[in-house]
């Protein structure tokens, strides 16, 4: 998972430092570093978090496609396309390599798989704060990177309600070997590989509700059906609170940020 984007900012002309700054206020989750030692650079970073190395290229490029591009995790934007040649700022085409580079960054970060794993990681505070995502549409309709068997996209509240909703269909039974002996919930449930003879491995991830552990058990394709009935549950669940509503503009990332910052000031 990748929880942070730090922004390693090299260029020296003062423009493009604040073109790569600016960029990056679109999200708390970047962090701007301008030509940040090793050391520092060592500090800052957390073990879930990605070093992007952002610097310029003079060569002029024929068309705004290749303007900004990302490369072996690095952004690389190219000076020829926003400078004239009498060396001032093209303003729209500078307007058009900040949209490149936070697209970048939101690519990386709200990627489907990216987003899941948050999910997962961060269970136990969604689900102790259930409550307040169900009453703000803006975070029930979160998009959480889960999806249904048929690829919908499903909101984050939708889910939660599904669990909430269906306690016997999402619950298992504790493994042998888990210490807190309760059932667990499925929280997750998704395809792994295709076995040797054809069939699906699933991934189902389950959370204790004592410990807070979120482990998954790998089941072989026979069981496929246990997929497709919860599947069958968060559509319907997805049906009877959706109003018309579709996702909203914001991610579990953000849901987990709102709902840490709400925990910290209430304590």
């Amino acid at each position: 998972m990748i929880e942070r984007i730090i922004l390693n900012i090299e260029p020296r002309d003062p423009y493009l430092e604040y073109l790569f700054q600016t960029a990056s206020l679109t999200s708390r989750r970047v962090v701007p570093m301008l030509r940040p030692s090793p050391d520092d650079l060592a500090k800052a970073k957390g073990d879930n978090d990605m070093v992007l190395r952002c610097c310029d290229r003079a060569y002029r490029r024929k068309t705004g496609r290749d303007m900004v591009i990302f490369h072996y995790q690095s952004i690389i934007v190219y000076r020829g396309f926003y400078l004239t040649p009498q060396g001032t700022v093209h303003t729209t085409r500078t307007l058009i390599a900040k949209q490149q580079i936070e697209k970048i960054l939101s690519d990386i970060l709200e990627d489907p798989a990216n987003l899941r794993e948050a999910y997962r990681k961060n269970f136990g505070l969604l689900w102790g704060r259930r409550d307040r995502i169900y009453a703000d549409p803006r975070l029930f309709f979160a998009r959480s990177g889960l999806s249904t068997s048929r690829g919908e996209p499903v909101p984050l509240g939708a889910m939660l309600r599904a669990m909430e909703e269906y306690p016997e269909d999402f619950s298992v039974p504790a493994s042998e070997w888990h210490p807190c002996g309760v059932p667990q919930l499925i929280i997750d449930f998704q395809y792994d590989l295709p076995d040797k003879d054809g069939g699906w491995d699933w991934n189902f991830h389950r959370f204790c509700p004592v410990c807070g552990e979120v482990t998954f058990e790998l089941r072989k394709g026979a069981l496929r059906g246990d997929r497709n009935r919860l599947s069958r549950l968060v559509r319907r669940t997805m049906t009877r609170y959706s109003d018309g509503m579709g996702m909203s503009g914001l991610t579990v990332l953000d849901v987990i940020d709102r709902l840490e910052e709400e925990q910290a000031a209430d304590d």
